[in-house]
């Protein structure tokens, strides 16, 4: 079947991401496939940082399901379709991309200090809010696909980076099913993710 898309683009850079963005949206869009950019000037705009992205994001999608994915191609693009498909057959709330169930792996995180600290704050969440979490096996991930009316009268405070975590903690959602993936490597850039954040 062919689904009608929207890629919306937050940008806080300040290279020549947006050129390219909108060079793209000039030759790809159709009334199938509409690329934004929703780029945000240095300043009070990037408050937040990833998270207040992702929000801006997901109050300008208009589509029914609204998928998170980072634009470093850590997070396979590929899996979209399977979440979207995951979502329609379980009737489900919140399709959760997992590293951390069989078939998944969290080959990109950098280093035997990083894992240790993913993992650290996974069982952390988990055992803070098990009401919510129990099922969970990857919580604090940042690929995931969700019911946008989920989000209506929600009000989201996320700080930091775990935008997931704060949605399934403050949505009233029902269903959620997990899907395995393999995060991995970064072809360029840096991780946006400190100790401070984490904390």
């Amino acid at each position: 079947d062919t689904l009608a898309v929207e890629v919306i683009f937050v940008d806080d850079s300040d290279d020549k991401t947006s050129e390219v963005i909108n060079a793209a949206a000039e030759k790809m869009n159709t009334p199938q496939f509409q690329i934004q950019l929703e780029h945000r000037v240095r300043g009070s705009a990037r408050a937040g940082g990833l998270a207040t992205a992702v929000i801006l994001g997901m109050d300008r999608a208009q589509a029914d399901y609204v998928a998170v994915i980072d634009a470093d191609l850590q997070h396979p693009p590929e899996q979209l379709r399977v979440f979207y498909e995951q979502a329609v057959a379980h009737q489900a709330d919140l399709v959760v991309a997992s590293r951390y169930i069989k078939g998944g792996g969290y080959e990109g995180l950098d280093g035997v200090g990083r894992r240790f600290f993913s993992v650290g704050l996974k069982w952390t969440a988990k055992v803070l809010f098990p009401g919510q979490l129990s099922r969970l096996s990857d919580p604090l991930g940042g690929f995931f696909l969700l019911r946008r009316e989920l989000l209506h009268d929600v009000m989201l405070r996320p700080v930091g980076y775990k935008i997931l975590l704060e949605i399934l903690l403050r949505c009233q959602w029902k269903q959620v099913v997990e899907v395995p993936y393999h995060f991995r490597a970064r072809a360029h850039g840096t991780s946006k993710a400190n100790m401070s954040q984490g904390i």
